[in-house]
């Protein structure tokens, strides 16, 4: 994830250097890129999360109830994420329409 989300941010940082310069020019499959990169990351990272608290709250069995836990804050602070934004099932048919141009651009042997 970290060197992913780094890539990520490098990405964008040059997007913004070309579009504030003036002198770059930003193609649609960059865009692409970077949107189905970002939705993707998102979207697997955000469910990895909330299942990991999840899976910490039933560990500690009727402790992960408590207070004292941090568990309950965690999970109600941290459960929104997933679904603002985009919903985890529209963000992966996303990438996957994304993916699936890329698959009919090299079918057809297009170089863009």
């Amino acid at each position: 994830f970290f060197f992913t989300g780094k890539l990520l941010l490098h990405k964008l940082e040059m997007m913004e250097q070309a579009l504030v310069s003036g002198k770059g020019d930003i193609t649609k499959t960059e865009v692409a890129d970077v949107h189905a990169s970002s939705s993707s990351l998102k979207s697997f990272t955000t469910t990895v999360a909330a299942d990991g608290i999840e899976d910490c709250r039933k560990a500690c069995g009727g402790h992960g109830f408590l207070q004292s836990s941090g568990l309950p804050e965690l999970f109600t602070s941290y459960l929104q994420n997933p679904t603002v934004e985009g919903d985890n099932y529209m963000l992966p048919q996303q990438v996957t329409k994304v993916l699936l141009k890329i698959v009919q651009t090299v079918q057809e042997g297009d170089e863009d």
